[in-house]
Parts: structure tokens; sequence; C-alpha cells
């Protein structure tokens, strides 16, 4: 915990410096959100090529075993800062449908709803993020996907973003 500590901390005070040595502020990023009270920039991110990206900032995963994995983008999660909470709505094996609100993050400041990016089985929820919803602070792409669906239809994903397209989309 305390080596965590250390690192956001040593974080924070690189940013703080980056920000400062900015004399263009196009290098600044704004937040996702406008109710983001700490107008916290975001300075280097990724974005996957082998997902698919939502306007409401969820990314889809699609194996080969066409089960698709849904999680939050990092630009998301930095909006929020380090979540606290996950706050299930949908029941697992329940029907959802896309652009449906399937579960919250959220701290005691921000809260960002989660909907889904295809229309399917409810498979689960992710028991890492379930006990650690902190887990997706640093890990937004891989040990921090939420939920994943089966039974979809894969029409759902042809209005969805490449890597490249969600990239411009937030101004990158």
């Amino acid at each position: 915990m305390k080596k965590n500590l250390t690192y956001r901390i040593f974080a924070s005070v690189l940013f703080t410096l980056f920000a400062l040595s900015c004399s263009d502020n196009s290098k600044m990023l704004s937040p996702v959100e406008s109710n983001n009270s700490k107008n916290i920039p975001i300075i280097e991110q990724s974005y996957p090529n082998d997902r698919l990206y939502t306007t409401t900032h969820e990314w889809v995963k699609v194996g080969e075993d066409q089960i698709a994995v849904v999680g939050i983008t990092e630009y998301a999660v930095n909006a929020i800062g380090l979540p606290t909470t996950l706050d299930e709505y949908e029941e697992a094996d329940a029907p959802i449908k896309k652009g449906g609100k399937v579960c919250s993050v959220s701290n005691s400041q921000q809260s960002k709803d989660v909907y889904t990016p295809v229309s399917g089985t409810l498979m689960g929820y992710n028991p890492t993020v379930q006990q650690n919803p902190g887990i997706l602070y640093d890990y937004p792409y891989s040990t921090g996907w939420i939920f994943k669906v089966t039974d979809f239809d894969p029409n759902d994903l042809n209005d969805l973003m490449t890597s490249a397209q969600y990239q411009a989309y937030i101004g990158l």
C-alpha cells in the first residue's frame, strides 16, 4: 500500500513538472466528463487495436470463443479517478440490450455508468474487479475487464469505433 502511494505521489509530481513545462496548451488533454471537478489532464494513454470502443468510453474484445469481454477505457478511468466501488445492476445470465446500463464504477467523488456495447446474455462479472475495483486504474485492458457477454449479435459491433477512431473521438 505504501509503495502504491509513493508511486502515485511520484507520478503526480512528474505530471506537475510536465504541466509546468508545457508552453503549448495543446499538449494538455481535457478530461472525459465535464463533472470532473479536479480537471485532471491525461498525459499519455494507449488504446489496444484488438478491441472496439463506444462513445460512452467502454471497450469490447471478442475472443475466438465468441465471448465479448467488456471494460472501460483508460480515458474514462482517469476521468473518475481511483475506483472504489462496482455496483452491479444486472444479474449473471440475464439478457442485456445494447446500450443498457449493466453496472457502475465509482469512488467518493465520481461515478461512471457502464453500458453494454452488445446485446446478449450477461455471463458474469470479473471477480477481481468485484473484490478490488481499483485494479481498473492500473489495468483497464487486461486484469480490469468488467463483464462478459455471450450469445451476442455480431452486427452490434458494426457501429463501434476502432482504436484510431476512438482516439480521434477523444481528441488524441
